[in-house]
């Protein structure tokens, strides 16, 4: 089953691009759409979801979708086990933060990290143990956005990293940190 995330961590979930605009959680307090963006999308009826990455970690099936949801977001979510997490949606990236990602604990041992890459970001990589290993960034070909997802085993992955072509490094390390600290 996965965990439900308290409004403090929910808050903290956009945390590795945190910019100077925030986002609105969901729709409007009326039930209209929020003049701003919003994290915490809502499927459309019958829409049509798009599974980008799909694996199995620990028995379990899980899978990357995204979607536009029923104001016109686009959205990703990590489906783990049959059910489906929280939604984070138009993940903000820009020039100073080309990365930027949610964090999800799924259950007891594992977590993910899932979000967006700009064009910029060239490779992604996660590390563990010292030891650094490339991820896919997968493009969604209906909205031509590049989305990934990292499962994490027992807080085993220390950095999450996307390299530019001119080789600059944005990381998710202090992020993560501060993710897996409100966890032990």
């Amino acid at each position: 089953m996965i965990r439900t995330v308290t409004t403090l961590a929910l808050m903290a979930l956009f945390c590795a691009g945190c910019s100077s605009a925030p986002a609105a959680i969901g729709p409007g307090r009326d039930g209209g759409s929020s003049s701003q963006e919003h994290l915490v999308g809502k499927h459309p009826p019958g829409g049509a979801a798009r599974t980008l990455a799909h694996g199995v970690t620990r028995n379990r099936p899980w899978a990357l979708i995204a979607f536009n949801d029923a104001y016109g977001a686009k959205c990703i979510s990590i489906k783990y086990g049959g059910q489906e997490g929280i939604l984070a949606c138009n993940i903000e990236v820009s020039a100073p933060r080309p990365l930027n990602a949610a964090m999800q604990q799924l259950d007891d041992h594992l977590a993910v990290v899932y979000g967006r890459a700009s064009e910029r970001i060239d490779m992604l990589s996660a590390e563990s143990a010292g030891h650094w290993e490339r991820r896919v960034i997968h493009r969604d070909s209906l909205s031509g956005q590049r989305y990934f997802a990292v499962i994490i085993v027992d807080q085993s992955v220390g950095d999450i990293a996307g390299v530019a072509a001119d080789d600059s490094r944005y990381s998710l390390k202090t992020s993560l940190k501060d993710f897996f600290s409100t966890r032990s």
